[in-house]
């Protein structure tokens, strides 16, 4: 079933479902009412078989550093529709319909990822604007935070579908996210130029983020 699907909540949300060949996935969601925004993102490893598919365990980041857990239940279609439950531990419920989209088919390559993005990093209880981020088209990304912290990445194309896997590093200063590095998936949006980075944190396995659009 892996793909993009497109949809919305029930709490009128947009959403953007990416799900790899592994069954790893990312629930992308926009602000309430807003959906050209992006407010964060519910992501963790699945299963999937004869259209159900389930995860026991997902984390939730959203663009202020709020970090929340759940559970994911849904149902699909391969290549046509995912409909789905996410039951937070808050006792929240959210409920979602998707339909497939093309843009999964489309090759992704560094020399359409390469360029200048500027936005928003955040980790649990930090949230940081105004963070630019440069690729070059040999997958290498630089940049700095507040601090002065370096950001150095390398970014590689994933054999299977329209994503990216990400290494990042952050080197020097004082910042909460100094001498730590995170491992994760990133997804370029071509319509949008947005640029979304998403993993976990190699020590405290917590969830970070970046969002940035380039020019």
């Amino acid at each position: 079933m892996d793909g993009i699907y497109n949809g919305t909540t029930d709490t009128n949300r947009a959403i953007t479902a990416l799900i790899l060949a592994d069954n790893s996935y990312y629930v992308m969601y926009s602000k309430p009412s807003d959906p050209t925004s992006f407010d964060g993102v519910a992501f963790g490893s699945g299963t999937s078989s004869n259209g159900i598919f389930s995860s026991d365990s997902f984390k939730d980041i959203n663009l202020n550093g709020a970090i929340s857990t759940g559970t994911l239940a849904g149902t699909y279609d391969s290549k046509k529709t995912f409909t789905g439950t996410l039951t937070y531990t808050s006792n929240t419920v959210v409920t979602f319909s998707s339909n497939y989209s093309d843009a999964y088919t489309t090759t992704p390559t560094l020399t359409t990822l390469a360029g200048t993005y500027t936005g928003t990093l955040a980790a649990e209880g930090l949230s940081e604007t105004g963070i630019i981020l440069t690729i070059l088209a040999d997958g290498t990304m630089s940049g700095q935070i507040s601090c002065g912290c370096q950001i150095d990445a390398t970014i590689t194309p994933l054999a299977s579908g329209n994503a990216y896997g990400v290494r990042l590093t952050f080197t020097g200063g004082d910042h909460p996210l100094h001498d730590q590095t995170f491992t994760g998936s990133a997804y370029f949006d071509a319509l949008t130029k947005r640029f979304i980075i998403v993993g976990l944190l190699d020590a405290s396995k917590a969830p970070a983020i970046f969002v940035g659009t380039k020019p």
